[in-house]
């Protein structure tokens, strides 16, 4: 990795914090930098994460911050609509709301090295309709970052979370005792999931 913490990575505050990473090893240095490229533009292509991700994954969504869904790559100030299938700590039928407050990219030549992030915070429905059950899920201080990162003939995605009130997002479904310590509440996917997409950014 270029950095052990990429600084999108919200400081850790309070309630849970999570990593998870996944690598691949290129033949030259030429094949990361294509790689890079690719991997780079599926992190931005939100509307297609579930193809990315395989089976079992949530349908993801990408809104305007009016909440119009649309059908370009992800910007600062989108909302990703996410329905948590097969989630036993999710209502199915609720979706979870998501809105990206950061997209950088960072060279480092001198590394032979690049980074891509997108940081994204738990929210409300751009668009209130007077449905509280619509903002059940959130939990705005809780963030998460994605990272593609090319280190020479290295490509990596990484995934962090911080300050997630796990309780306080799934409360209201299942008793405090019940909840599953590996799951993402981000976004309602688990461990797996979020495994999985990472390497569907990266194959």
């Amino acid at each position: 990795m270029i950095t052990d913490n990429h600084y999108l990575v919200a400081e850790q505050l309070e309630g849970l914090e999570k990593d998870i990473n996944q690598s691949i090893l290129t033949d030259t240095i030429e094949d990361a930098e294509d790689f890079f490229v690719d991997a780079k533009e599926r992190l931005l292509d939100v509307n297609n994460w579930k193809r990315y991700g395989g089976a079992g994954m949530p349908e993801f969504s990408i809104l305007d911050h009016h909440g119009n869904p649309i059908s370009r790559r992800a910007h600062k100030g989108d909302y990703i609509k996410v329905i948590p299938l097969n989630n036993p700590d999710f209502d199915a039928h609720t979706p979870v709301w998501v809105a990206i407050e950061a997209i950088e990219y960072d060279d480092y030549p001198d590394l032979s090295a690049e980074s891509f992030a997108i940081r994204v915070r738990q929210s409300m429905q751009p668009v209130n309709n007077g449905n509280n059950l619509q903002d059940i899920h959130a939990n705005q201080t809780a963030t998460s970052t994605l990272v593609i990162e090319r280190t020479g003939k290295k490509l990596a995605a990484n995934y962090h979370s911080r300050n997630d009130m796990a309780e306080m997002a799934v409360g209201l479904y299942v008793d405090e005792q019940s909840i599953k310590p590996n799951t993402s509440t981000w976004m309602g996917i688990s461990d797996v999931q979020c495994t999985n997409l990472l390497k569907g950014f990266i194959r």
